[in-house]
């Protein structure tokens, strides 16, 4: 006689549980109303039957998915929660968070129940993270109204470095490396006033960094915080720049002798574009005959973000013939002009007599007017002449003296000590720091008494 096969034991198995379920749930579905109260009386046997006929309908938890326009009225709604509770929501969160300033970046989690109409839910809690330190909590309370408060998150500096050498892309090589894309930005940021990207950065380029991420208490990255160095070797000699912001109105890029990196003009006013036309003569691509080209052309795909090359007011901002959309400033503190071709479209705000920051977004790449294909044309202009882009010099808007210099010095001599310890230490030991760069005492482990 052969023994039944494994799988046909399983499905014996298999059959009995359901046989089991089917029992019990009779059984409950049959028990008198009395019997299913829950002792502390707040819910009611229907209740308890709808639950135990739809298990959908117990309590949830969830994360809400953030769309650009989205407001927390709408998505509140598209969760199906009651109308008078959205609107006693909004009204408790008024004083600590506007739901007009929803954005895709937060981070938003409700708890819901089922509601007595069997359709819509009712919301118990909601958490909302606008930002990766602040936490904004809204409780129902016993008269069924709600309680919110604002805390922020404590989180734990830890510095972690970056080496490597370029082979395609400054960008795609530091992400490669596992630098965030956040840090990644930043580092751009800073030696966007001191390096051309263009023509200085070529295959063998060295490069470190050393930055901070953000830890909450369950030792979770929470977020990027500052990239405190960085460096990239240009013609055989490095180039090192250091975050300094122990004071507010001197916070920014330096280099180690106290020079701010940031300069009147950008060297270019996009990211990650090459150029496709210089300045001077060339042969127009439309028109077919040589031509003076007034400004440099940056090929770029369409949408790529436009910055102001220098801070300064708009003179203009509008359809201008060939020129497509075109926008021009003209800075402070210098007597030279910018402006701005073939955007695809400008951003919110920008017009006339507007001022603008440097490095703030004022449109985005397209190829209106006379164009071949998306790309901006950047010009500068001084004394109504435009000149060469590539061939202006800029100069340094600040250099720390005195006593901030001094303090300035001991900030670097820190920074320096840190990225030694980084490039040195196991990956799976955290470095741990304070706000201003001192290493984090570790608590004393205490022994129990002999």
């Amino acid at each position: 006689m052969t023994s039944p096969s494994p799988r046909h034991l399983n499905k014996k198995l298999y059959k009995v549980i359901v046989s089991v379920f089917c029992v019990l749930l009779a059984y409950y579905l049959a028990m008198p109303e009395k019997i299913l109260l829950v002792s502390s009386g707040k819910r009611s046997s229907q209740e308890e039957l709808s639950e135990l006929q739809n298990p959908e309908n117990l309590i949830r938890e969830d994360p809400l998915d953030i769309q650009s326009g989205d407001t927390l009225s709408s998505i509140l709604a598209n969760e199906k929660i009651v109308k008078t509770q959205i609107h006693a929501a909004l009204k408790a969160l008024q004083t600590l968070f506007n739901p007009r300033d929803l954005r895709p970046s937060h981070e938003v989690f409700i708890t819901t129940s089922p509601h007595e109409d069997g359709e819509s839910r009712n919301l118990l809690t909601l958490l909302i993270h606008p930002s990766f330190n602040t936490e904004i909590t809204l409780e129902q309370n016993e008269k069924g109204g709600y309680d919110a408060q604002k805390s922020h998150r404590k989180l734990q500096r830890h510095v972690k470095s970056v080496e490597g050498a370029i082979r395609s892309s400054l960008y795609v090589d530091a992400l490669g490396l596992g630098l965030p894309s956040k840090a990644v930005h930043q580092m751009i940021t800073a030696f966007s006033y001191a390096i051309d990207f263009q023509r200085n950065i070529h295959p063998g380029n060295r490069f470190r960094v050393l930055y901070e991420v953000l830890h909450d208490s369950k030792n979770k990255s929470a977020d990027v915080g500052r990239v405190l160095l960085a460096e990239m070797e240009i013609d055989n000699k490095p180039i090192t720049v250091y975050f300094f912001d122990i004071f507010e109105q001197w916070t920014g890029y330096y280099h180690k002798n106290g020079r701010s990196v940031q300069k009147s003009l950008l060297r270019t006013p996009i990211d990650g574009a090459r150029i496709s036309s210089g300045f001077g003569k060339r042969k127009h691509p439309i028109l077919g005959f040589t031509k003076h080209h007034k400004g440099v052309d940056f090929a770029a795909p369409p949408g790529t973000p436009i910055y102001a090359a220098g801070s300064g007011v708009i003179e203009q901002a509008g359809r201008n013939g060939a020129y497509g959309n075109y926008l021009r400033i003209r800075h402070f503190g210098t007597a030279l002009k910018t402006a701005y071709a073939h955007l695809s479209r400008f951003a919110q705000g920008m017009r006339a007599g507007k001022t603008v920051r440097q490095r703030q977004i004022i449109g985005y790449v397209g190829a209106t007017g006379r164009a071949t294909g998306p790309h901006l044309h950047y010009e500068v202009i001084k004394n109504g002449q435009q000149i060469n882009p590539m061939h202006v010099k800029t100069s340094s808007n600040i250099t720390l003296s005195g006593k901030v210099k001094a303090h300035f010095d001991t900030h670097t001599a820190h920074i320096d000590h840190l990225f030694e310890i980084a490039r040195k230490s196991d990956v799976s030991t955290p470095i741990i720091i304070e706000k201003n760069l001192s290493l984090k005492k570790k608590k004393p482990v205490s022994t129990p008494e002999s």
